[in-house]
């Protein structure tokens, strides 16, 4: 296993605490299978360099977009690639992969793209098979919306109250709100560049704001849709 980095100092660093090895995109042509985690904008540009340099083998992509990423690299991939496009569900900081999701979608099937699927599901990865399409429609949900969500809250919360007031008045759930509003400003970057690429974003943020007007004024109407649909969410089972 090989970390290859534009800052190769970063990539030795990485690959130490690793137990692995680093270099630079030369090694590229060594290897079978070549995984591409870089920014979603520099993923088109990276992978197709990345091809280039590949004899043959596998490529993946990891982007939390695909629509834009994923259908741009199939279209410049060799003949001789396969290419799998990967989302995995989850963050670097897991122990291990059992029961953990990851959305994988066949663009480009041969042996290794099915013998690598064998191998994730072997971890006990739960694998979910997906389009383009159909990924970006239910991440628009999932990350467009969530996030969005957060984000709105967020500004919101800042014309309330000043940051030491939300921790000294903090219920336990509100630190819960806190803590994922602290995590989602770490990675405020990618964030934005999610709610920005996602061509189903502007239609998931929409809807949110949609839902919002419609509660405004919090009447029995609208209390009762509430208590109804989240009784739907009470009867959730999550591990």
């Amino acid at each position: 296993i090989f970390i290859c980095s534009r800052h190769l100092e970063k990539a030795e660093k990485i690959s130490k605490a690793l137990g692995v090895e680093a270099g630079d995109l030369n090694l590229i042509k060594t290897v079978d299978i070549v995984l591409i985690s870089v920014p979603i904008e520099n993923t088109v540009e990276m992978a197709v360099e990345a091809a280039k340099k590949m004899e043959k083998g596998l490529l993946i992509d990891v982007s939390s977009v695909k629509i834009g990423i994923a259908d741009k690299i199939l279209k410049s991939l060799p003949s001789k690639l396969e290419y799998l496009s990967l989302h995995p569900l989850f963050g670097p900081k897991i122990k291990n992969f059992k029961g953990k999701n990851m959305v994988f979608i066949r663009l480009k099937e041969g042996e290794l793209t099915r013998a690598l699927l064998e191998y994730l599901k072997w971890k006990g990865l739960n694998l979910i098979e997906s389009s383009l399409e159909e990924h970006d429609e239910k991440m628009a949900a999932i990350q467009v919306m969530n996030h969005y969500a957060y984000i709105c809250l967020a500004l919101g919360l800042e014309k309330f109250a000043s940051i030491n007031d939300m921790i000294n008045f903090s219920t336990v759930f509100f630190k819960k709100t806190l803590t994922q509003l602290k995590r989602l400003s770490e990675n405020i970057n990618v964030v934005l560049d999610i709610q920005k690429r996602n061509v189903y974003a502007f239609k998931a943020r929409k809807e949110f704001l949609n839902v919002a007007a419609s509660l405004q004024n919090m009447t029995d109407e609208e209390t009762k849709k509430v208590m109804e649909t989240l009784a739907k969410f009470n009867k959730l089972y999550l591990k």
